[in-house]
């Protein structure tokens, strides 16, 4: 399935035609079934949203991220559907609209949507469980088997502690075993003892097996979005940036204004997402993509995108917005929307 071209089609259909463990990211904002709109109201409508988490999880990479939007009224029921189906909760955003306290007098005034991040692995993928240092981990083992010396002599003829394991229990481990490089001025004491370590084709070796790591783990580039610490603040700290909380704030006034939709979410918002759980280049899937929020932020940030609208008045709506957004953006290099044929129809595969 082509990228950057925004499907006139129902989601299911065409979920069904994207490849198993294809996608980077995921970020939806479905129909809420409140009766917001005429298109917010859906028979059977957790039996639908079941039908679309299992297509997403299948399509989904094992190391890509989830993030699914909805209101109080579904939110839970969502998140348990997700679970079901093996999507692992990471974070419960909470965005604070700073709307207009509603005229409600049976309950509180509701100015908050919520966002479900799930991905399908654990929070850290530790090295034992992929097997990638293995290599590298049996090398130094066995080196020190070949010289018939016991972890506990190493610490011994190191000068370090023989209490419990030691450093070299570190050094020298296999499986799921914590391991760590020897640091050169240990590599350097290791050799004193018999070993021939080179300590630069160690790291040279190591670091190359520490990205292949970091690529089959989920994304987050907390970098990215962080916020800068409070310069006031005496404490000391490693980083001068600190990671978002799970609350958000942003108003959506400008996107009210401007867009003929219901509920369209900020622009920085879900630009937000995108930076903290995908790279450059990689594919971003929405399948109700409403007012095409999701395909401007991937324009922005050099990601590509997968979307799916069956309305043809918002698929107009998008290709409006998606031609304004490049006139406007000088600096970027003019692209041709490939997803719009002249008289500002979407193509349907």
């Amino acid at each position: 399935m082509e990228t950057d071209i925004i499907y006139n089609e129902d989601c299911l259909k065409g979920l069904s035609k994207i490849p198993d463990k294809s996608i980077d990211l995921i970020v939806i904002d479905p129909p809420y079934n409140i009766g917001i709109d005429e298109w917010d109201t859906i028979p059977n409508y957790l039996e639908f949203m079941e039908n679309v988490i299992i297509e997403l999880k299948r399509v989904l990479k094992n190391n890509g991220s989830f993030y699914v939007w909805n209101s109080a009224k579904y939110v839970a029921e969502i998140k348990l559907l997700c679970s079901k189906h093996d999507f692992i909760l990471n974070s419960w955003i909470i965005w604070n609209k700073k709307s207009k306290q509603q005229n409600s007098t049976r309950s509180y005034a509701d100015i908050t949507e919520h966002c479900l991040f799930f991905v399908l692995q654990s929070d850290d993928l530790k090295f034992g469980e992929t097997g990638i240092f293995d290599e590298i981990r049996n090398y130094m083992d066995d080196e020190r088997i070949k010289l018939g010396l016991q972890k506990r002599k190493i610490n011994e003829l190191l000068g370090l502690s023989t209490n419990g394991g030691g450093m070299a229990c570190h050094y020298f481990s296999r499986g799921n075993k914590i391991w760590e490089l020897p640091t050169e001025n240990a590599i350097e004491k290791l050799n004193k003892i018999g070993f021939n370590f080179d300590y630069n084709k160690l790291k040279e070796w190591r670091d190359r097996l520490f990205k292949q790591w970091q690529d089959l783990r989920f994304t987050f580039n907390h970098i990215e979005i962080g916020e800068q610490r409070n310069p006031n603040d005496k404490r000391f700290f490693t980083k001068d940036v600190t990671n978002p909380t799970n609350i958000w704030e942003h108003q959506n006034t400008h996107e009210l204004n401007k867009i003929r939709h219901t509920t369209p979410k900020p622009l920085s918002l879900i630009k937000k997402i995108i930076r903290a759980s995908s790279k450059e280049g990689q594919i971003v899937l929405d399948c109700f993509m409403g007012s095409g929020t999701t395909a401007l932020a991937c324009k922005e940030l050099n990601r590509r995108y997968i979307g799916f609208e069956k309305d043809p008045e918002y698929c107009k709506i998008i290709s409006k917005r998606l031609s304004q957004q490049t006139l406007s953006n000088l600096s970027a290099t003019p692209r041709t929307l490939p997803n719009c044929n002249p008289n500002g129809e979407f193509n349907k595969d």
